[in-house]
């Protein structure tokens, strides 16, 4: 950008040493002027500059921090991702069994449940109680004409059967439990005898 020259030449002590450096007369001084160029700062300029010198910054921060720290965090984050989908279901890697039939001691027509739901309680065998908990509901269930009890049927077909939200939650918990080995507590307990009250006597969903 040409700086004005009527400004410059206004400038007594620019002017007077324009002249005595080039020894040129004012129109000469004047045409000098004219051919020389001012920087001058943008706004455009400054901004890209400052956008520039923040890339680099985290380019050398990236360089200065040691590989086994992003070895480390990149762990810790994969990590983080595979615990969030577990705990949503999304891997279910208790769904290959889903797909098998129930084990033949699990004939639900073949189980003396006041006898195993006393031992089991009196053992705090959680993973038992949710077992015959959700078996004695399958048998409540083919009482009740919901189901059509055989022993080659799969958990996932006598829950497509029912077409209940609450007996495909008791599914999912018998199957994470028995075949996944998931941790039974007293809570999940519960949950299972209130979902299968619920399914039983309370009607549809």
């Amino acid at each position: 950008m040409r700086l004005p020259v009527l400004n410059i030449m206004q400038n007594d002590s620019l002017r007077r040493q324009l002249l005595r450096d080039y020894n040129y007369d004012s129109g000469l001084v004047e045409e000098e002027i004219l051919q020389m160029e001012y920087p001058t700062e943008s706004k455009g300029d400054s901004f890209g500059e400052a956008i520039g010198r923040m890339f680099d910054g985290i380019v050398s921060f990236i360089h200065d921090v040691p590989s086994v720290v992003w070895v480390i965090m990149g762990i810790f984050l994969f990590s983080m991702v595979v615990y969030v989908l577990y705990r949503n279901g999304v891997f279910s890697f208790y769904r290959r069994y889903a797909e098998e039939p129930l084990a033949a001691e699990d004939d639900i027509y073949e189980i003396d449940y006041d006898a195993e739901m006393s031992a089991a309680v009196d053992h705090q065998d959680y993973p038992g109680i949710v077992r015959l908990v959700y078996l004695s509901t399958l048998r409540r269930l083919d009482e009740q004409g919901r189901i059509a009890w055989r022993i080659y049927k799969t958990p996932s077909q006598f829950a497509s059967e029912v077409g209940d939200s609450r007996f495909t939650r008791m599914t999912r918990c018998f199957l994470r439990v028995r075949y996944g080995r998931y941790p039974a507590s007293a809570q999940l307990c519960d949950e299972m005898r209130h979902l299968s009250r619920e399914l039983l006597e309370g009607g549809a969903a």
